[in-house]
């Protein structure tokens, strides 16, 4: 089980990974791969979330009924002994809605998490790849180097105001009679 202790120290070691990962991961992968992660996605949710994943699995493999109760049993259905067996039996006397599962060991349930995440980093990177290459295709390819982020190809932009203020965004609200 993770204490709040615990759960701050995660959070305190989530921030501090994903700082470096903005500070030396992003240029490391904008230089050597030439990906740009324009919104942080990689640092704020990527890099924490594969601690989220490992931290998770250890509690898994951690958990027990001295720790959870019988409670373990709903946090993990698949824990649930199989059908037939006499430690089934004596849960089902505590909790008679209780189905047979699979019988994971913690150490099972924590390993089927940590395949989970290697699965979806599998699918993610992937999917990257494959997206990465169709917009790399030149009918697709719209934009010069120099366009990348310039806003006036995609937006209607204001002219300079005679302060130098370039681009304000307005949004047009309906005259409903309040002053």
């Amino acid at each position: 089980m993770i204490h709040p202790w615990g759960a701050a120290l995660l959070g305190i070691l989530a921030a501090v990974i994903s700082v470096c990962g903005y500070v030396y991961i992003t240029p490391l992968l904008a230089s050597r791969l030439r990906i740009h992660d324009t919104c942080g996605v990689h640092n704020l949710h990527g890099l924490p979330g594969i601690l989220a994943a490992i931290a998770g699995a250890v509690a898994a493999a951690l958990a027990s009924e001295a720790t959870y109760g019988i409670s373990l049993y709903e946090i993990f259905p698949a824990r649930v002994p199989v059908e037939g067996s006499p430690e089934l039996a004596r849960l089902q006397q505590k909790m008679p809605d209780l189905e047979g599962g699979s019988g994971l060991s913690g150490s099972s349930q924590a390993l089927f998490q940590l395949l989970t995440l290697v699965v979806t980093l599998v699918i993610s990177i992937a999917g990257g790849i494959v997206t990465g290459c169709i917009l790399r295709l030149s009918p697709l390819s719209v934009l010069k180097t120099e366009e990348l982020y310039e806003d006036e190809k995609w937006w209607v932009m204001e002219a300079e105001d005679d302060e130098g203020h370039k681009g304000s965004v307005t949004i047009p609200m309906a005259d409903n009679g309040a002053r």
